[in-house]
């Protein structure tokens, strides 16, 4: 027997070392696309608790002349359309009006072609692309809005696209009589169109003039799945350098 023969065989070393290699490459690829996802779903889990919110606008209707719309009216501003019919009233109209400071210029719903005492409208506000935070503002539909009569609370229902009611803004006042400017704010998850109305007294209700100080568009699902592959694109340029370094 030669005592000089070796048990180990000298091919095998270059073949674990290769085995390796190919264990630390698979490890680094798992480790990127497991970062990968960690992004995507750290996004998501952004998008889901804090929904973003894009192109706010506001209609003050001062660019508009004042007049009656037949039917409705139909203003845009930026990304967003917005119109105006009068709720309940398909041969109503819709009036821009010219108002005190601070709302210089506004829009009330008429049961008919023409604002009649007695006889105005819900006013229906619909929106092209759904919103979530919004600000109406509104004010006495008597020229220079000094009040008088009693137009009473004012309530502000928000509702998405298949007509589910998505929440209420209410101005809780049964004496008001629109001498002074006000405002309703609130939240809503993507509405798609809002009615405001009065409730009382039984005589010229509905007699008020309103604006939208400002409104806030809901990004449509495909932003946000544009903002993940960005966030994911980024995560992976970033691990690429520092392989690459």
């Amino acid at each position: 027997m030669n005592s000089n023969h070796s048990l180990s065989n000298p091919a095998s070393a270059p073949y674990g070392q290769h085995n390796s290699r190919q264990f630390a490459c698979c490890s680094r690829r798992l480790l990127h696309r497991s970062v990968r996802l960690f992004l995507i779903a750290g996004l998501a889990s952004l998008v889901a608790q804090f929904p973003l919110q894009i192109h706010a606008q506001a209609f003050l209707f001062e660019g508009v002349a004042a007049g009656d719309y037949a039917g409705s009216l139909t203003v845009s501003a930026g990304s967003q359309t917005l119109r105006l019919t009068p709720e309940g009233f398909p041969n109503g109209s819709v009036t821009v009006q010219l108002r005190a400071i601070p709302l210089n210029q506004g829009v009330i719903a008429n049961q008919g072609s023409t604002p009649v005492s007695d006889f105005f409208a819900p006013l229906r506000f619909t929106f092209t692309l759904p919103v979530n935070p919004i600000t109406f503002g509104f004010l006495d539909a008597v020229p220079g809005g000094v009040g008088g009569d009693i137009d009473g609370s004012v309530t502000i229902r928000g509702f998405d696209s298949a007509n589910n009611l998505l929440g209420t803004l209410f101005y809780k006042n049964p004496t008001y009589d629109g001498g002074t400017y006000q405002t309703l704010s609130g939240n809503f998850g993507g509405a798609s169109y809002f009615i405001a109305s009065t409730s009382s007294p039984s005589d010229n209700m509905n007699s008020l003039v309103y604006e939208i100080i400002d409104s806030t568009v809901v990004p449509e699902p495909s932003s946000l799945a544009m903002l993940l592959c960005c966030g994911a694109t980024c995560g992976d340029l970033a691990l690429r350098r520092r392989r690459a370094s």
